[in-house]
């Protein structure tokens, strides 16, 4: 389990240097929804590699149901590796 932890903490660190502040347009605003899904897709990909590819072992990283990262694998449609 403590590997498991580490593997998740790990992610979360590469994801966060991955992310780029986010320029906000003071007239035009920004899309919220796009960008999060755009880090979603980010966080589901790195895990999806970490795990090479198998399912269950992304989301438990991600601390989620396999059925939710399928879930959320649809509706961005990130496809299986």
């Amino acid at each position: 389990m403590d590997a498991l932890r580490s593997l998740v903490r790990s992610l979360l660190h590469e994801a966060s240097l991955r992310t780029q502040p986010v320029n906000i347009d003071p007239e035009k605003g920004i899309d919220f929804y796009e960008n999060v899904a755009r880090f979603e897709i980010q966080l589901i990909e790195s895990a999806l590699e970490m795990s090479g590819g198998r399912q269950n072992r992304a989301a438990k990283l991600l601390n989620m149901r396999t059925s939710t990262l399928c879930t959320k694998m649809k509706q961005l449609n990130i496809r299986r590796t």
